[in-house]
């Protein structure tokens, strides 16, 4: 058998190759080896390989809030949950809603109605995950409320009395 003598790595980067030390063979891309190899009796030759490391899938969980909408919440409430369910380095995670601009701060809306939101998640070494959420926010049952009056009694004085309104409250 041929004993090999010199393996070479090179990584392709665009169209050209650069030559790379064997321990950086680590990361997704295109790769190619150049084995020199000479038997007992002196011959010689060179052989390659170009071989490809795949990007690995990233594993995600996104779910969309569906809530109700609240009058007494004090802030918005993020509509997407966005869950990488392995440690992976470097990843980002952005979104937008409307084809508007990406954003790694995930949206939160207040008013009632149906959002899209898309969900862009990228990191080195694995394939990017884009996906669409949509959730729904639904109407607020005021029936369900209980107004409380400035004052609880009013008496008739000939003019015009206008009852103010201190607090809504759900029961």
């Amino acid at each position: 058998p041929a004993a090999i003598s010199e393996i070479q790595y090179y990584v392709q980067d665009g169209n050209t190759w650069k030559s790379i030390d064997a321990n950086k063979v680590v990361n997704a891309g295109t790769y190619k080896a150049v084995v020199e190899a000479r038997t007992a009796d002196g011959n010689s030759g060179i052989a390659q390989i170009i071989y490809e490391i795949e990007p690995a899938e990233i594993s995600v969980s996104v779910a969309s809030s569906d809530t109700t909408y609240d009058p007494f919440a004090r802030e918005t409430k993020e509509i997407v949950k966005v869950d990488i369910l392995e440690e992976i380095p470097n990843v980002k995670i952005f979104y937008r809603t409307n084809n508007g601009e990406w954003s790694q701060e995930a949206p939160t809306i207040k008013h009632v109605g149906t959002y899209e939101v898309e969900v862009w998640i990228t990191a080195p070494n694995y394939t990017d995950y884009t996906t669409i959420a949509t959730a729904e926010i639904l109407p607020f049952d005021i029936s369900s409320c209980e107004v409380v009056l400035e004052q609880s009694d009013y008496y008739y004085t000939g003019g015009n009395i206008k009852p103010r309104v201190m607090e809504l409250r759900t029961m």
